[in-house]
């Protein structure tokens, strides 16, 4: 039976990324490349493709702090496991093959505890891949990056993706706006002068 031990992820932010550091109840800070726990129920890896995918990668819902899903692609082995968003949309990458055999073998939590950036742009996650009982505590996710830092650093345009769009069709007007261009209702108005006065002269 594997020893469980107290973590918690506390907020860290560098020059080159920021999200989370795992601590332990003692305040050791753990690498994530070397989990010296002993523990069989936690691993940690850099998603692998998201440089194919810049749109989705910089979408809010792959935010450090955010809860992903790992979905196996196959029934084998070696086959891969997607790494998507938490409501099945977005395939933001894939599992690097030296974790696929141990992730198919067990169920596991995935929150996304790292991004890398360039100027304000996400370009890379690393992801903490747990059992629900391994990490004590709740962790709210962070903010996306600002949007005057992701347009100075020229990120990439999110206007036609899914979550934008569903925005853009739910939008209103602003108060006392018209959705009609106003030479179309000067139109209307002069249409609806000459019948009227068609119809006076029609009955005189």
């Amino acid at each position: 039976m594997p020893r469980t031990i107290a973590l918690s992820l506390v907020p860290h932010e560098t020059d080159a990324g920021r999200g989370f550091i795992l601590e332990r109840h003692d305040g050791q800070r753990l690498d994530w490349d070397h989990l010296e726990v002993d523990d069989p129920y936690l691993v940690s890896f850099i998603v692998e493709g998201t440089s194919d995918v810049p749109e989705l990668l910089n979408l809010p819902a792959f935010s450090p702090g955010q809860v992903l899903s790992l979905v196996p692609e196959g029934e084998g082995p070696d086959d891969p496991v997607g790494v998507w968003d938490r409501e099945g949309r977005h395939r933001v990458g894939c599992v690097p093959a030296d974790h696929k055999r141990f992730v198919h073998a067990m169920h596991f939590d995935c929150t996304v505890v790292w991004e890398e950036l360039d100027g304000g742009v996400r370009t890379g996650l690393r992801v903490l891949a747990h059992t629900g009982d391994r990490i004590k505590g709740h962790t709210a996710p962070l903010s996306p990056p600002t949007t005057h830092e992701a347009e100075a650093a020229g990120a990439p345009d999110l206007a036609g993706s899914p979550a934008t769009a569903e925005v853009a069709a739910h939008s209103v007007p602003e108060p006392g706006r018209s959705r009609s261009p106003s030479w179309l209702l000067a139109l209307v108005l002069v249409l609806v002068l000459v019948l009227t006065a068609g119809a006076f002269l029609y009955l005189g």
